[in-house]
């Protein structure tokens, strides 16, 4: 049995992602702690880890309340606000807490988020020799390569073009021009808390200085790359294999997703849903007048937060349960969550994805990418692009084919048993 020290960042979606990953390790007879925000205490107590809270706490539900300042930044700027205030700054603490509770409890390994930056500085410190670190990838792998372009705006791969001129430059930019000031601002924080210093492009220094880095998708989801860092590892997704049994009761309608119509799944996800009015209604209105059903779940809130009266061919639900919705959905209209991404690829579901914050654009030019469907390249789309884009999906058979491919390989992957196979592997063995 080994001692696992779980960290993430107090954000409901890095909490989620990590999720059945700590089940299973728990399940093989691992003590496993979890060290993230208080909210989060039930869930992770639920699934029979032990839970340390972080000092510095906030609710990613009301960012813009705790980071008032943060409504004044779009794209890059916004992200970088991000990285610099949000996940930046409590690294000091978050080192001094996890020193202290490796005192206590002495881990095998520390499994953590990309955004728990105070493991690079812990890494670089050569003071805690013989603990491991691995790092999970919930979103596009963000490691520079010459073979894809900087993580961030969502810039576009065109499959079958050579565009390594074109990466070099790019990434060339974005670490010395347009992230310079970020690397520099973190330096600083290090330097003015005797921390150790971290050298490496941030996109970049969890897969180049952890031990293990697990990717949680399938290769065919991600832009290849030649010089991608050993310790990069494509385990699947996090995808629950069973039936809830803690699920609400199945809605009125659901005899409904078996009848002779086209189902259609609209969604912005659990976070960025304070307004439908960016993709939700726009769907809704774009579809009211086709032989579809329209399926949207509302990622917790209220149907008076719809502002529209709802045509006759749609549904809503405030959640759904997807291991047994997404059999029953032939496209899905998304904001571009990269879970609510996985869920539908494993399911053979092509995807029009319409997102513009935190990782979203790179999302969308995945699925592009791909070819398991469309991106619109906005976060606010009109409701003519959706109906325009549904047209081109229902009529063209390559984009459910593509999804099906993914299906067929996303088969052949258990991300949970995967991860935890490589966790242990690398406990014991010290390789992997």
């Amino acid at each position: 049995m080994a001692r696992i020290l779980f960290s993430t960042t107090p954000v409901h979606g890095h909490v989620s992602a990590n999720l059945l990953l700590a089940k299973k390790l728990v399940e093989r007879g691992h003590e496993v702690m979890w060290y993230t925000g208080r909210r989060f205490k039930e869930t992770v107590e639920a699934i029979g880890a032990k839970h340390v809270a972080m000092s510095v706490d906030y609710d990613d539900r009301k960012l813009e309340e705790e980071f008032p300042e943060r409504r004044n930044h779009e794209g890059l700027d916004k992200l970088k606000f991000d990285f610099k205030h949000i996940f930046m700054a409590p690294t000091p603490v978050y080192y001094e807490e996890v020193s202290r509770t490796l005192e206590t409890f002495p881990a095998d390994i520390i499994i953590c988020d990309p955004t728990c930056l105070y493991i690079l500085p812990m890494i670089n410190s050569g003071e805690f020799k013989g603990l491991k670190f691995a790092v999970t990838g919930f979103t596009g792998l963000s490691v520079s390569s010459v073979d894809a372009p900087p993580f961030g705006p969502g810039i576009p791969v065109t499959p079958g073009v050579d565009e390594r001129a074109r990466n070099i430059e790019l990434n060339s930019q974005f670490q010395n021009v347009i992230f310079a000031d970020m690397q520099e601002h973190f330096g600083k924080l290090l330097a003015d808390h005797n921390l150790a210093q971290v050298d490496n492009y941030l996109m970049d220094a969890s897969a180049l200085l952890c031990d293990l880095y697990l990717q949680f998708t399938i290769p065919s989801f991600e832009y290849p790359r030649s010089d991608l860092p050993k310790s990069v590892r494509f385990v699947g997704p996090m995808l629950s294999k069973n039936q809830s049994a803690s699920m609400p009761k199945l809605p009125d309608w659901w005899e409904e997703l078996d009848g002779d119509r086209p189902v259609i799944h609209v969604t912005q996800g659990t976070i960025d849903n304070s307004d439908f009015n960016r993709l939700v209604v726009p769907a809704i209105q774009a579809l009211a007048q086709e032989d579809v059903l329209v399926v949207a779940s509302l990622g917790g809130r209220s149907e008076s937060e719809l502002s529209i009266e709802l045509p006759a061919n749609v549904r809503v639900a405030e959640f759904l349960p997807y291991e047994q919705f997404l059999p029953k959905v032939d496209m899905m209209i998304t904001n571009g969550g990269y879970g609510g991404v996985q869920y539908a690829l494993s399911h053979g579901i092509p995807l029009i994805v319409a997102g513009d914050t935190e990782d979203k654009p790179e999302v969308g030019q995945r699925v592009a990418w791909s070819g398991t469907g469309i991106n619109l390249l906005t976060g606010t789309p009109s409701s003519e692009q959706i109906h325009q884009a549904v047209q081109e999906i229902l009529s063209n058979d390559k984009y459910l084919t593509r999804a099906q491919a993914l299906q067929a390989e996303f088969a052949n992957y258990d991300g949970p048993v995967n991860a935890a196979q490589l966790v242990e592997q690398l406990i014991e063995k010290g390789n992997f």
